[in-house]
Formats: structure tokens, sequence, C-alpha cells
């Protein structure tokens, strides 16, 4: 359970695009696209392409409730571990990467401070440990502090540390140096091909816009997948649907996989805002908005809590006004303690009808375009210009992501900022 986190993080896949524009029971094990002789351009809607092959999604796996359960009871015993023995590394380090499994699921950011208070007192404790500084440099990727990362793993490695994967995680990223980072994953891949080298490698390989071979290797992962957590599982559905919808511009490609990890596990926050984004769009408002009001429950993220706002904004407008302060209050905490890892969110919600402050929101989509330039950055600063009224600077920010990026939302976001005259 716990080399999930891990996982996931060595993708290079931190927290994904929200905006597409402004049980119990295990779940099917049918794959959700089914593949088509047809090839549809990117955004359009359409079959799958026939590239992308047909597969089992998943064998069976336990319930997602109880995962979670079982993952809170992991994280208890552990703290209660690392306690009696005085931080030790034995237990600490599994203690943080149950930790941020459990932040990546259900937005417990509690659970940050934890972990980097943790990695913190660990590097304290065995400075000549490059064991601490890698997992260090895990925490600090986590919450986006990649400068800090970076030096982290700099003094790992002069203390023996293997790094290699970590730097590649954090240019990923930042959008740096995609091809070499998608080379060595393929090696490492053909190599060993399993869970972990083979979704770091999709992950890669999205970033490229390689969507086709992403899919592939994507279910190829699943496939060597051998145990019974639903997490995984979800976790590659979700993964797939934002490489869809988000990178190559197929939110028809979407639906079916965002509900295929929710049916897994029901409580994952960012899939189920997902899914509902993507219900509303389609004009099944009513479905979206119970599934955000069953889920901002499960959550401090304010994500749910902000997108419903803007949902009730015309019916229930009043009920829209207190949830819209919750959200701001939630992010005003977030963007406190982690203003890296927030601001893109961040920007995005105060851009939006119940952030309605679109001049911070570009601040955010700026400071966050200081972190790590790639497309998704790119993406949120032109269109936070725009909402700013900042046509001008809208333009530049179009021009400066350049021309050779494969990610469809951010051709779009730069073709409508060209659109204003860019005056």
């Amino acid at each position: 359970m716990g080399a999930l986190a891990v996982t996931a993080l060595a993708a290079g896949v931190w927290m994904a695009r929200s905006r597409m524009n402004p049980s119990d029971a295990p779940a099917s094990s049918s794959v959700p696209l089914s593949a088509s002789a047809s090839v549809s351009p990117p955004g359009s809607s359409g079959p799958l392409p026939s590239s992308v092959p047909r597969g089992e999604f998943g064998a069976q796996t336990t319930s997602g409730t109880v995962a979670l359960g079982n993952l809170d009871s992991q994280i208890n015993s552990y703290r209660a571990q690392a306690k009696r023995l005085k931080g030790s590394l034995l237990m600490v380090a599994p203690l943080i990467d149950l930790l941020l499994t459990r932040t990546q699921f259900i937005g417990s950011y509690d659970d940050f401070t934890e972990a980097l208070s943790l990695a913190t007192a660990a590097v304290a404790a065995e400075p000549d440990n490059p064991k601490a500084h890698l997992m260090h440099a895990s925490v600090l990727g986590a919450v986006h502090r990649f400068d800090d990362a970076m030096a982290s793993l700099t003094q790992a490695k002069k203390l023996g540390g293997d790094v290699a994967q970590k730097v590649e995680t954090i240019q990923l990223a930042r959008g740096e140096q995609l091809k070499t980072v998608r080379d060595a994953r393929q090696a490492r891949a053909k190599k060993t091909p399993n869970y972990g080298t083979l979704t770091a490698l999709a992950a890669a390989q999205a970033a490229l816009g390689e969507y086709e071979a992403a899919d592939r290797t994507f279910l190829q992962a699943l496939a060597a997948y051998n145990s019974v957590s639903p997490m995984p599982v979800a976790w590659i559905a979700f993964q797939r649907g934002v490489m869809w919808a988000e990178q190559a511009g197929r939110p028809d490609l979407a639906k079916a996989l965002y509900q295929s990890a929710v049916e897994r596990l029901p409580s994952y926050v960012v899939a189920n805002v997902h899914l509902a984004e993507i219900e509303a769009e389609e004009g099944d408002v009513k479905s979206a908005i119970a599934r955000l009001e069953r889920i901002r429950k499960t959550t401090i993220d304010p994500e749910p809590t902000g997108y419903l706002a803007e949902l009730l904004m015309k019916t229930r407008p009043d009920a829209a006004k207190r949830l819209a302060e919750t959200a701001k209050t939630r992010y005003d905490d977030l963007l406190e303690k982690f203003p890296e890892a927030f601001a893109d969110h961040g920007s995005e919600f105060f851009c939006g009808a119940a952030g309605n402050d679109p001049q911070r929101g570009l601040k955010l989509a700026l400071a966050n375009l200081k972190v790590r330039k790639n497309d998704r950055a790119y993406a949120v600063a032109i269109d936070a210009a725009l909402a700013a009224g900042r046509n001008k600077q809208a333009c530049e920010l179009a021009d400066q992501a350049g021309t050779d990026r494969p990610n469809v939302p951010l051709g779009e976001s730069q073709r409508e900022a060209r659109k204003t005259g860019c005056r």
C-alpha cells in the first residue's frame, strides 16, 4: 500500500488540472473504453483510436471503503511504532508513504504537514543518511517545493544515494528534459516491467503527447498489477481520464474512466470532481451537484466545495455564497501552508465566478509558472490573464509557451488569447 505514494509521485503526476472549460462491492472488471477502426483528431468527439487496445480494466479488488479504513489503521499503527522507536527511519519512511497515499485520494492535506515534519526531523536526526534526504525530497516534491527537493537530492547524491528517478520526477513536473526522462523510463520499464516502472513511463509519454502509447503503457501497468487493493487500479483509471480529457482534448473518452475510478474508490475526491465537471458540461447538473454534495463532506479539499458553489449560483445563490466563503477560507489556509502546491487550483478558483477575484487568480497563476513551466501551468496562466482582462499579458504568455506543445487545452487557451487582438 505505502509504495503507491512513491509510485504515483515517481510518475510525475501530482495535482491534475480540473477545469476543462470556464458502493463497497468491487467494480466491474470490463474496460471502460472500446477500440474502433476510425481515428478522430484531438479535441473532437469520436471513438477511441484503434491503436489503443481493448483490455481488462483490472482484476477484482477489495472494497474501496474497506481499503481506506485499512489505510487509516496502517497509518495509526506506524505512527505509534515511530513514536515508540523515536522517529526511526524504518518506521517513518512507510508512514510518510502512507500519508502521501491518503492525501492523494481523499485530499487529507493535513497529512502534508505531518509528512513534512517527519521528513524534516529525520534529516535533522540522521544528516549523513542518504535515505533521510531522499525521503525529504519526496515530501518536498509532493508539495511542489521543487528547488528545495533538488537541494535534498543533491545532498543525498553526495552521500551515495541513487537520485536518478526522483530527479526525473521533478523534471517531468517542471516540464523539463521530457524526452530524456521518457527514454530513461522506457529503458527501465523494458528491463523490469512492473506497475511502478510502467506507470512512470506512461506519465512521461503523456507529457510528450504520445497519448495512445501512454494509454497502452497504462494498460500494461494494470496487467502487471497483482494485488487486491483498489487504489492503484483507481489511480490508473483517473490518470488515463486526465490524459485524454485535459491533455489530448478528448473529454468524451474520460467519463467512463472517471466512473471506473470512483466505482473502485467512492471517496476518490479529484476523480469525483472531474466526473462532476463532465456531468455538468453534458447537462446533467443534478447528478453533478449530488456528487459534489456527497464528496465535499468527506474532505478538506476546497475544490469540490468551490465547484459546487459555482453550479448553485443561479438556482441557490445564498447556499452558493456560503459554499464559496468556505472554499475561499480553505484555499487561504492551504495557500499559506503550501503555496506552491495550491497556486494553480487556487488560481482557477479565484478566476472563477465563485472565487470572484481574478487579479488574485492571475497572481497565483504567475507564481505557479515560476515554479514549473509545464503545459498546464501555461494554460492556467493564460486563462487567468484573460479572466483578469490582461489580454496583452495573455498573448505574451501564449507566445512564451511556444507552438511545439502537444497539449490540446493549452492550444485552445493560446487561440483564445490571440482572439482578443492582444490589446
